[in-house]
């Protein structure tokens, strides 16, 4: 597959820009379940108003049903202990998917172009561990994003990429506001 760009700003006000290349299948295929479970409860009590998804089954089910709707699921109103609840599961999942390695081989693909400290144009993989720390040191809302992005390249067909409206985009924001 073709890779995909998209320009990220970063907590220092710069923009870069974001280079995904789809993983490998054998490396998506083993990821993508990963992904689910991690996501299932909190995309459960966003969808489902705090009934949550218990399986990877549900998750899937309720991204089908989002993606056909158009993700209008997202505009109804939110139950706070729901979403609590989802963001705890999450985290827990998360932690135990390994946190920042998991980080790194969702981002093993990706390119960040831009700005260093000095000012000088820096090219990178993100994915590397000098690259992952020096891009996202006290810089969580930019690796949300990126991590976000390479979720559509790799498993959200190119048609469904989010432009800024969809399901991706409404599920970063709410991620990102979390840290305020």
């Amino acid at each position: 597959m073709t890779p995909q760009t998209k320009t990220i700003t970063g907590a220092n006000g710069n923009e870069y820009t974001y280079t995904c290349t789809p993983h490998p299948a054998e490396e998506g295929v083993d990821l993508l379940p990963v992904l689910l479970t991690i996501g299932a409860p909190l995309l459960g009590a966003i969808v489902g108003g705090g009934a949550g998804a218990k399986t990877k089954g549900d998750a899937a089910a309720m991204l089908d049903a989002l993606e056909a709707g158009g993700g209008e699921g997202l505009d109804a109103e939110l139950d706070g202990a729901a979403i609590a609840e989802g963001v705890r599961a999450f985290a827990v999942e998360f932690a135990r998917a390994g946190g920042s390695k998991l980080c790194k081989k969702m981002l093993a693909y990706t390119i960040r172009d831009g700005p260093g400290a000095d000012g000088a144009n820096r090219v990178f993989k993100v994915g590397d561990k000098a690259g992952f720390s020096a891009a996202y040191q006290g810089n969580y809302g930019e690796l949300i994003q990126a991590i976000a992005f390479a979720i559509q390249v790799n498993f959200l067909p190119s048609s469904r990429v989010d432009s800024g409206n969809g399901l991706m985009s409404r599920m970063t924001q709410l991620l990102s506001t979390l840290r305020d």
